[in-house]
């Protein structure tokens, strides 16, 4: 056998190895495996097949983007190579190799070189070792991203998305958008990994994730808001987002308030002290402070409960532009106000209202003068009744402006 013959079972194995491994994450091992080895003599052609192959390697996949491959090792041994002319041909083929001494033939990569999306070209280099020698190898392979299909349907029993899985796509980039934005205290925090995800991630308010309720199933906040009208007292509002929102913070009235929660028989918004309890002068908490009602966005029966929402998706975008440095302001601020006007409309401010808040100077503080204190306090106001804003504040050491622990 020459040493052609050989190196056409490499690149078989290439060819056959590479668009396997692409469907899996971390470590493989390649299961199935077709290759033979043809050549011809001067008595006659012949074909031998290769019966045993053991693959294993790891790879980098980020979304359908293959990134890199390394640690791969093939394993042939010589007696797995069966021809069709029987054992004769098996036996010189053994010799060839001097499979006694030598039994395996190996293939290891050391480097990998990838390029192209979806449709890859894979020019992998690596040694190969067979009859004793080692010498270095080149491969060029094309792989192609393999969908696993399912026969699994999603339809009336999604009741998220309706069995839409762009939606659920775009909903799991926002998501990891998230998570990876929990990391900005850590070394492992990458501003652009954050930017990447976004970029998939919702793209207006129609992509929200949200859960829906009916009158025959409530929205959780709804029956507090139902229990609190019939005196089973709950849902009673913080002073520190009362304070944050009627202008005593930051001096601009946000006119989002009303749609989250109520007023005062005086027609004022009055929160309670975390911790306190009501203040002597509060009656009835329905009528003296600000409460959850039905008469709201978040606490009527059959309001959503918000998973993901792109006005939230625009806040991580803003911080992980900010924390890729001065240069990036402008980006910064464009996602600061794109993440307050999608919050207004989401609820439904009334544009007059919206462009008055927006426009106001305590908000519209220009490309230089963003800060993560700015964005902080409105994705804390967007983030209304969502647990996530645990995980903000203790990120942003609890540095909201006024905000005081419990008594």
């Amino acid at each position: 056998m020459n040493s052609k013959a050989v190196l056409l079972i490499i690149l078989l194995t290439g060819l056959i190895l590479f668009p396997y491994i692409l469907q899996a994450q971390t470590t493989y091992k390649g299961k199935q495996n077709k290759m033979s080895v043809t050549g011809s003599s001067t008595l006659h052609e012949w074909e031998s097949e290769v019966t045993q192959v053991e693959s294993s390697g790891t790879l980098t996949l980020d979304g359908s983007q293959l990134i890199a491959i390394k640690d791969v090792v093939v394993k042939m041994p010589v007696t797995g190579i069966k021809s069709t002319k029987g054992k004769t041909m098996d036996n010189k083929t053994y010799e060839a190799f001097n499979s006694d001494k030598n039994p395996t033939i190996q293939y290891k990569l050391t480097q990998a070189k990838i390029s192209g999306s979806g449709d890859f070209t894979i020019t992998a280099t690596g040694n190969l070792s067979m009859a004793g020698a080692t010498r270095p190898i080149e491969i060029i392979a094309k792989a192609k991203l393999q969908e696993t299909p399912s026969a699994l349907t999603m339809g009336a029993d999604d009741f998220m998305f309706g069995g839409n899985l762009p939606r659920w796509i775009k909903t799991a980039h926002a998501l990891r958008a998230r998570y990876l934005n929990h990391l900005s205290k850590t070394s492992a925090y990458n501003p652009d990994d954050v930017l990447a995800a976004i970029a998939n991630g919702l793209a207006s308010n129609a992509d929200n994730a949200k859960v829906n309720y009916t009158t025959a199933v409530w929205n959780p906040w709804g029956s507090v808001a139902v229990n609190q009208a019939g005196l089973t007292l709950d849902g009673w509002i913080s002073e520190q987002i009362v304070q944050a929102m009627d202008g005593t913070s930051f001096g601009v009235v946000d006119p989002r308030m009303i749609f989250m929660f109520s007023r005062t028989q005086h027609g004022t918004f009055r929160g309670t002290k975390n911790g306190a309890g009501r203040d002597p002068d509060v009656v009835d908490l329905r009528l003296d402070a600000s409460t959850l009602v039905e008469a709201s966005y978040y606490a009527n029966r059959t309001s959503p409960v918000l998973v993901m929402t792109y006005a939230e998706q625009k806040f991580i975008e803003a911080e992980a532009y900010l924390a890729k440095g001065a240069a990036f302001k402008p980006q910064a601020y464009a996602a600061y106000l794109a993440g307050i006007g999608a919050h207004m409309d989401m609820l439904g401010v009334a544009t007059v209202d919206k462009d008055t808040y927006i426009n106001d100077p305590v908000v519209s503080v220009g490309d230089a003068n963003i800060t993560l204190a700015l964005v902080m306090k409105e994705k804390y106001v967007a983030m209304f009744l969502d647990p996530e804003t645990w995980n903000d504040a203790r990120r942003y050491n609890f540095q909201y402006t006024d905000m005081t622990i419990p008594v």
